[in-house]
């Protein structure tokens, strides 16, 4: 639903960049916070598991 949401931005005419980044940074930055929140957990699990970077 928000990806949706943020295509609908560029099927606009004229394009409000503006409006398209403050979306993107809504979408972006709670994900963001989840990550930095459970950084040491998500290290921690890709150590344990063996998955090769």
């Amino acid at each position: 639903p928000l990806p949706v949401a943020l295509q609908q931005f560029f099927t606009q005419d004229p394009k409000v960049w503006g409006d398209i980044f403050a979306f993107a940074s809504m979408i972006t930055i709670p994900v963001l916070i989840v990550f930095l929140l459970f950084q040491k957990w998500f290290v921690q699990s890709v150590a344990t598991s063996g998955i090769k970077g």
